[in-house]
């Protein structure tokens, strides 16, 4: 009799469920069916023919069908997890059964015992990290202090170290100036000793010597006074006769032959010839006297 209850049940739910499917194959039906009507045969008739393009019918079944596929996909996956949690419940529920007659009170209370040795261990565990933080935090406190002090000594050494590069530097200074000093102390005593040889040789002149000296000076500087005065006066007789001779050739620039030796412009001695050209003729006619022309 249980037999049959259980196969009665279980013959009553697959009727169920194919009615249930029959049911959504229907729905399914209806839906494709109006949404056809809609699309091609409502919407789809050309206004000019009348008639339904094989086109639209073709792309219309065809994503009808790819829409198809695609559910069908999703519907396949959605088995097949169920099956996999059926299968997994399934297995579960014998565990369960399993447990139930292998498991008894005794072990229910060594499971407890265990439960409370690991959870006085938990709290000595707790209770050492909570001792290794305190002691962290303090070792973290003497580390900081030890770092400032560090850095004070650091920074303290890069001073000293700085100081001692200054002071370095300052007697490479030094060094140099007193090599720059001595070679001045040497040339110093050099010039010193040449100067007190010569005071040690040195000797006085005669006084009537030194007064001829002076007497020669005195006349050489009064010669140079009166060629000084003769070069000016030949220089303004000079320049006087340049201009007499630019009035006279009407010339701007000065010629150099006007410059030139007399004999060598006219060709001949003038202390020799009995007639001279004056210097109007001469200027007038340069190439006349000239002795190239």
């Amino acid at each position: 009799m249980a037999t049959f209850k259980k196969k009665a049940h279980a013959t009553r739910r697959r009727l169920k469920c194919e009615l249930e499917e029959f049911n959504q194959r229907e729905d399914d039906i209806t839906d494709s069916m109006a949404a056809f009507e809609y699309n091609i045969v409502t919407q789809g008739v050309d206004p000019l023919t009348q008639r339904i393009p094989a086109e639209k019918f073709l792309n219309y079944m065809y994503a009808w069908l790819k829409n198809s596929m695609q559910n069908i996909e999703k519907m396949r996956l959605r088995t097949s997890s169920m099956r996999l949690q059926h299968s997994k419940t399934k297995s579960l529920l014998a565990q369960r059964k399993e447990l139930s007659l292998n498991v008894t009170a005794v072990d229910f209370d060594r499971l407890e015992i265990e439960n409370k040795h690991f959870q006085k261990k938990i709290e000595q565990k707790n209770e050492h990290l909570f001792q290794l933080k305190k002691m962290t935090a303090g070792i973290n406190l003497v580390i900081t202090q030890h770092r400032k002090y560090m850095q004070g000594q650091t920074d303290y050494f890069t001073k000293i170290r700085n100081d001692v590069k200054k002071i370095n530097k300052r007697t490479d200074e030094i060094n140099w100036e007193a090599d720059h000093v001595q070679n001045e102390l040497d040339k110093a005593e050099e010039t010193y000793d040449y100067f007190l040889g010569l005071q040690k040789s040195y000797k006085v002149p005669d006084v009537m010597e030194y007064v001829k000296l002076k007497g020669e000076l005195r006349e050489v500087q009064k010669s140079i006074k009166i060629w000084k005065r003769k070069k000016y006066i030949q220089d303004l007789a000079m320049d006087a006769a340049l201009r007499e001779m630019k009035h006279l050739t009407g010339s701007k620039r000065v010629d150099k032959n006007w410059l030139r030796d007399p004999e060598e412009v006219l060709g001949y001695n003038i202390n020799t010839q009995n007639s001279v050209p004056d210097l109007t003729t001469l200027c007038l006619n340069p190439e006349k006297y000239d002795k190239h022309s």
